[in-house]
């Protein structure tokens, strides 16, 4: 309530959601009364009329009326309208006219009034709902259009970065709503976002696995932005009693997930040497490959590594894996790790490069959006070639990082300082990262690294793998 000269003014903002339905910002009246108390009576009797204005445009249960009519009793009573045993004090239609002052006129008046009064009190009601059916329904491609665009605007990416998430993002929304339009996805968009229902959510879920035949991770990948897409549209109509459908669906996949099984021994050396034969090839990619392989580092923590990460001339030669220009690590702690027998091919490396500024990419063929994609198709494309007829296991280059866990393991080296060389988040790598420069040195790390790759037996023996 506002006061402004002396004159009360009612103003209140309707939630975003009933805003969107009867097309108006604001309850705005100016108050009749002159004191304070009785502009507080008026303001009260017009908050009910405001939450009657919401209730009608949520199609939720309409209050009874029975505080309206008492706030009205008041109202009459400031004004001096009705007297305490509630009979009205209407003042006279006309002093001059006797005629019209029997209690007979008194009353048709007010009949009059009382008629008018409701006549346009239902005419606007009837306008309002009208506006409400008339607006369109929040449909899934509404819901749609609002994640994107509000996570682009949250997230802040390179503009490169936000085309590869985008595509990705749109990517699972169409195969979901091509999924609910039984093959039309035009028809699946339209579908209204409150029908969604858990029901159909586990539909999704059970054609991903039996039709599409998707692998757990992938699966979860694509569930996990359709909950982040249904929270972002969710939140932002605020729904009575809605549920996001997608909630925690991915959660209990990974009882069912297969094991990505690690190099043994053999494996591990036949992959070794068949990246040694690809350098003449692919020097940049079997470079990578020969590095995972020693460090057990991934894909995106080598393939935009920039000149200035290198430390070969240190001491202790070392990488460091940390954000630059070109990438943003996820669920990564910046580390150093530790390459060994690939120095001296990182050094002859980096004398063959064209630009060797501190900010230049080391790898300038995969250092692009989709470098870790068509880095991670070569490689695997090169490692079928050293597969055997009767190998059935589910061998990627990627499983490099889990012999390198199991040769840590073999090797006896510190859980905390593995996972630290590993770039895990965890309460043992934390610990290193916080003690790094006084609790563990680099020489510390050398040490671990090499009694990890001297390791020549892990896991399990090769004639009882499988």
């Amino acid at each position: 309530m506002l006061v402004r000269n002396n004159c009360f003014t009612y103003r209140r903002v309707f939630p975003r959601d009933v805003q969107k339905l009867i097309g108006r910002r604001e309850l705005k009246r100016k108050l009749e009364a002159s004191t304070l108390k009785g502009a507080k009576l008026e303001a009260a009797l017009l908050n009910h009329e405001f939450s009657r204005t919401v209730q009608i445009a949520r199609g939720e249960d309409i209050q009874r009326d029975s505080v309206a009519v008492k706030l009205a009793t008041q109202v009459l009573l400031q004004k001096d309208l009705l007297a305490s045993d509630c009979k009205t004090k209407l003042p006279l239609l006309g002093a001059r006219t006797p005629k019209n002052n029997t209690i007979e006129d008194q009353l048709a008046v007010s009949e009059s009034r009382e008629g008018q009064f409701v006549t346009k009190h239902d005419e606007s009601t009837s306008s309002m709902l009208a506006q409400v059916t008339k607006l369109p329904k929040f449909t899934l491609a509404d819901a749609a259009l609002f994640y994107l665009t509000d996570n682009r605007l949250r997230k802040g990416r390179t503009s490169a970065s936000q085309k590869k998430a985008e595509t990705e993002q749109r990517r699972r929304l169409d195969l979901f709503a091509e999924w609910l339009g039984n093959g039309n996805k035009e028809f699946g968009y339209k579908t209204e976002f409150a029908c969604i229902n858990r029901h159909a959510a586990q539909g999704f879920k059970s054609y991903l696995i039996g039709v599409k035949q998707w692998k757990v991770a992938t699966r979860n990948k694509c569930l996990t932005y359709l909950n982040s897409a249904f929270n972002a549209a969710g939140h932002e109509l605020d729904i009575k009693g809605w549920t996001n459908p997608f909630r925690r669906l991915a959660s209990d996949a990974q009882t069912d997930s297969v094991k990505r099984p690690s190099f043994t021994p053999s494996e591990y050396q036949r992959w070794w040497l068949n990246l040694l034969s690809y350098r003449e090839q692919n020097t940049e990619a079997a470079l990578i490959g020969l590095l995972m392989l020693e460090t057990g580092s991934r894909i995106i923590e080598l393939s935009h590594l920039v000149v200035d990460d290198l430390r070969l001339n240190n001491d202790v030669p070392h990488v460091l894996v940390r954000n630059n220009l070109h990438r943003q690590l996820k669920g990564v702690i910046e580390h150093p790790i530790i390459p060994l027998s690939t120095v001296p091919m990182l050094r002859l490396h980096v004398s063959k490069l064209q630009s060797k500024n501190s900010g230049d990419p080391l790898f300038p063929r995969y250092c692009t959006a989709n470098g870790n994609s068509t880095l991670s198709a070569t490689l695997k494309k090169r490692h079928v070639s050293t597969l055997l007829d009767d190998d059935r296991r589910n061998l990627t280059p990627y499983s490099a990082r889990h012999a390198f866990k199991d040769r840590g393991r073999a090797a006896g080296v510190d859980l905390a300082v593995l996972d630290y060389l590993m770039g895990h988040k965890t309460k043992q790598s934390s610990v290193v990262a916080q003690g790094y420069g006084t609790g563990y040195s680099l020489t510390v790390l050398k040490e671990a690294a090499e009694r990890i790759n001297a390791q020549q037996d892990w896991g399990y023996l090769d004639q009882l793998a499988y």
